[in-house]
């Protein structure tokens, strides 16, 4: 027993009463019951719970009655759960702050902490109650349950437990698994395989041998399931103990190997096997390659699903130099794997042909190069735009590889087709990064091929039509050319900047990526000696094509950057003294200080700060934002000088100023580094706190601002919610004043100027769901989502069903008591829009978008919420049933 004194109060118990007469045991069980209940739904108790109510749940572990001792496993694997979703530490950030704050007593009283101290005691009484051989398997299990919840939130904890789980576990495993024991079984191995992942193998190598036996036992048994999780208890050991000279070694590749051979294997156990045999090459390295490699014949099939093959041949070829007859092997079975109909596998088998081209001790085989160029051709398309990307990353490693035998295919069969995608203004920033990659490596393959591939991609996009065309992209192209080949760079400026003089007689669209190209240049490219170029460039700030000005902006802002001494002061002073010309010197400025090092930024930010300040002073938006934008990158780089002075201008009369403010410290929260966050900390709340500003501008900005720190810096506003959150849910309520009748010809039409607030505080609260949960009151926050469902605006409905749809997984008890207040407005929705002769096609199309915004959140609460509410659960029934939305419904609660 857990307690010595509690057995002696049972004897005297026994003494009294016989068991048919006590019934005592009923009213534990319910005030268990009912603890289970708070620690489920208050989350904020949970220290206080760790404190008073965790010992007593573990002074009665060995209750006398089997049910009650269930019970209160049960409610302790709920408090384990809880302290899983609240109590733990979420990222980096707040590991760092841990450790910044471990003096601290918020650090020492976490749930963690307070959970540590009592492990030792916990673990000691539960074990005690599983030792016994007598002990039923559903007690068993739900012990185990109880162990696996235990190492799920604190890894490692078991460390002096290890003899008796040993031996609890080998006695579960050396019986041969019924209908009744089965999932005692699993239940134990899958325990087994978290305990060997979490723990240090000294603590655990002496009595192993004791448990091998039955292990290897337990992998040729005939239940699929119990197979598939002895393979991965040894997978995880074989991780823990690398490497492994052990006699079972053998035993489990002589075990595996005849699975993966037969044909009639259960998909689940060759997966795993096929996993534990990878585990085994990169474990046990000398033994298995000393085995012929029988089991790559099995993995390295075409037929039936290859998905869990790739992945094994992709970390063994990671992890161990298996040989290039292994590789070449495996390659030729990869490029049939690509040859089959099909996207599912494809991103897999590119991952993996990336690792094996690394992993050729000899170099690439000459006759490769070509084979898998042939094979790749068929993905060079915007049709799958991820594959796209991983198909150039190949090329452009083949290129480095084997640049003699890759180059003539990749030009003769491909080039044409890449031109084309260049100037795709569907490409990904992943996929363009492969571009440029692949650029970078042609024109290091050969020399003389840089000076055909610019006007090619030139020629490419201006036969191409105008809104298919992305001339940024190819100006990327371009620079990424130069800069592998600068010996062409003189020619390339010579060649482009005759387009942008007040002479040229040049199209519109070649003006345009002109200026694009010599701006891309201008970034690594000094032009002082060429000050004309700049010039013309800001001459255009004057054209009459607004594509033009942008152009000349961006080129004007990265020209700069070649060199600041000499450009820089130059769009300032237009900053300043053109106001025709202010947005687009402002917009020139963005991208110096977007794209200049920490150094040079820092060289010049003195400059930059006052005229951005004193251009921000105006009501114009679009001004203010490119200002705002400035002035919170410069901020981040002196942010010791820089912050007191954005925190002196909080209380300014003037509006814009304050929404400058307040924008500025939105995008500070965009540089993730944690070098200025002792210095934002003590001035984040003042800045904050314009959410209460009169201006409605202000308080959106300051909203915006939360949901940026909410997302990137949620360490440093978690302890002041309790004083922000009044704040952000007062402007989730319609304000009456702020709607305002327009008309429209003979229509009258409502606008809601308060609504972009209302959309970014609901967008803020989904956010603080992610980061801050632990810090929510979340009745309160309920109280806000509910009147969402209703809202007027279809925007926010939809945030506020993504809200539901979060809150059933991370909150299930605290949302499934309010489902009858949810279900109204659900059930509205579900019934779409009211069809009358005004009704047009764009108001059904998104009256169903709606409706499968509404059916998404349904589906996630009818998984946690039946039977808590009889008008919800006849709803769920109704919609599962509805002809239009049922199979819908249905396919949802599958995939999830």
């Amino acid at each position: 027993m857990a307690d010595e004194d509690e057995d002696e109060d049972d004897e005297e118990l026994d003494d009294e009463y016989s068991d048919d007469e006590d019934t005592s045991y009923k009213i534990r069980r319910s005030a268990t019951k009912l603890l289970s209940a708070i620690i489920g739904t208050r989350p904020e108790l949970i220290i206080p719970i760790y404190k008073t109510v965790s010992p007593v749940l573990i002074s009665r572990f060995g209750d006398r009655e089997l049910t009650v001792r269930l019970e209160v496993w049960a409610a302790y694997v709920t408090l384990l759960n809880q302290t899983a979703l609240y109590g733990l530490p979420q990222g980096k950030d707040d590991l760092r702050k841990r450790k910044r704050d471990a003096g601290t007593s918020d650090a020492t009283e976490s749930p963690y902490s307070l959970l540590q101290a009592q492990v030792p005691s916990l673990s000691k009484a539960l074990l005690n109650q599983l030792k016994s051989p007598k002990t039923p398997p559903a007690t068993l299990q739900a012990g185990f349950s109880l162990l696996h919840a235990l190492l799920t939130v604190l890894p490692g904890s078991l460390s002096t437990q290890v003899p008796l789980i040993f031996s609890t576990s080998k006695a579960i495993l050396s019986q041969s698994p019924t209908t009744t024991t089965s999932t005692l079984h699993l239940t134990c191995l899958s325990f087994l395989a978290l305990f060997f992942s979490t723990h240090p193998p000294p603590i655990f190598a002496a009595p192993l041998p004791s448990l091998t036996s039955v292990l290897l036992n337990s992998l040729g048994e005939r239940h699929p399931r119990i197979t598939s999780e002895s393979f991965r208890v040894f997978s995880a050991l074989l991780s823990a103990l690398k490497p492994v000279k052990a006699d079972w070694v053998n035993a489990i590749y002589d075990l595996a190997v005849p699975k993966l051979s037969n044909h009639d294997t259960d998909a689940e156990v060759r997966e795993c096997a096929e996993d534990c045999v990878a585990d085994l090459w990169v474990s046990a390295t000398e033994t298995v390659r000393n085995k012929g490699g029988r089991e790559w014949e099995s993995i390295c099939r075409l037929t039936g699903k290859t998905d869990g093959a790739v992945k094994v041949v992709t970390k063994v070829a990671k992890e161990v130099s298996v040989g290039d007859t292994w590789v070449n092997g495996v390659v030729e079975w990869l490029l049939n794997l690509l040859k089959k109909a099909g996207r599912q596998g494809k991103p897999e088998v590119f991952q993996a042909l990336d690792v094996l081209l690394k992993s050729y001790t000899s170099g690439v085989p000459p006759a490769l190069a070509p084979a898998l160029v042939a094979q790749v051709k068929p993905y060079i398309s915007i049709n799958d735009i991820a594959l796209l990307s991983q198909s150039l990353s190949i090329l452009a490693l083949l290129l480095k590889l084997t640049p003699q035998t890759t180059f003539p295919v990749v030009e003769k069969y491909l080039l044409a087709d890449i031109y084309v995608i260049s100037h795709s203004p569907l490409l990904s920033p992943a996929a363009l990064d492969s571009l440029l990659s692949f650029y970078s490596a042609l024109v290091q393959a050969d020399d003389q091929i840089s000076t055909h591939v610019v006007p090619s991609l030139v020629i490419s996009i201006e036969n191409s039509p105008k809104g298919d065309a992305s001339p940024a992209n190819v100006a990327r192209c371009i620079a990424q050319v130069v800069k592998s080949q600068l010996n062409i760079a003189a020619g390339v400026i010579a060649e482009y900047s005759k387009n942008i003089k007040k002479t040229s007689r040049a199209q519109t669209s070649l003006v345009v990526l002109s200026l694009l190209i010599v701006g891309e240049l201008g970034r690594f490219i000094d032009m002082s000696t060429q000050k004309g170029i700049f010039t013309q460039t800001i001459d255009h700030f004057s054209s009459e094509r607004e594509e033009v000005r942008i152009a000349a902006a961006f080129a004007a802002g990265n020209i700069a950057i070649g060199n600041l001494q000499q450009f820089l002061p130059v769009i300032v002073k237009l900053a300043e003294s053109d106001p025709k010309k202010r947005l687009l010197s402002l917009h020139a400025l963005k991208e110096v200080v977007t794209h200049c090092s920490q150094g040079q930024l820092e060289g010049v930010a003195e400059m930059l700060w006052v005229p951005l300040f004193e251009n921000s002073e105006t009501s114009e938006e679009t001004t203010r934002n490119v200002a705002a934008a400035c002035l919170g990158k410069l901020a981040t780089t002196q942010p010791s000088r820089y912050l007191p002075q954005l925190h002196a201008r909080l209380r300014e009369p003037n509006a814009a100023t304050r929404a400058t403010v307040v924008s500025a410290i939105r995008y500070t929260f965009a540089d993730n580094s944690q070098s200025y966050d002792e210095l934002l900390a003590p001035l984040l709340v003042d800045f904050l706190s314009l959410m209460l500003d009169q201006d409605l501008t202000v308080r959106r900005l300051a909203l915006s601002s939360l949901n940026s720190a909410a997302r990137t810096k949620p360490h440093l506003i978690r302890e002041h919610l309790v004083s922000l959150l009044p704040s952000l849910y007062k402007e989730t309520f319609i304000n009456p004043e702020l709607i305002r009748t327009v008309q429209m010809g003979p229509w009258t039409h409502k606008v809601d100027d308060g609504l972009d607030a209302r959309k970014t505080a609901y967008e803020t609260m989904y956010t603080l769901l992610d980061t801050c949960l632990t810090k929510l009151d979340l009745h309160e926050f309920l109280s806000r989502v509910i009147p969402g469902l209703s809202d007027d605006s279809d925007e926010i409905k939809v945030i506020s069903h993504m809200l539901l749809f979060r809150l059933a997984q991370v909150a299930p008890a605290a949302v499934s008591q309010r489902l009858d207040e949810a279900t109204p407005q659900l059930e509205k929705t579900m019934k779409g829009a009211n069809v009358t002769k005004d009704t047009v096609k764009q108001d059904l199309e998104r009256a169903a978008e709606l409706q499968r915004s509404a059916l998404r959140a349904v589906v996630a609460l009818s998984k946690i919420g039946q039977g808590v509410s009889p008008r919800f659960d006849a709803f769920v029934e109704e919609t599962r049933k509805n002809v239009t939305w049922g199979p819908e419904f249905r396919d949802l609660l599958a995939a999830h």
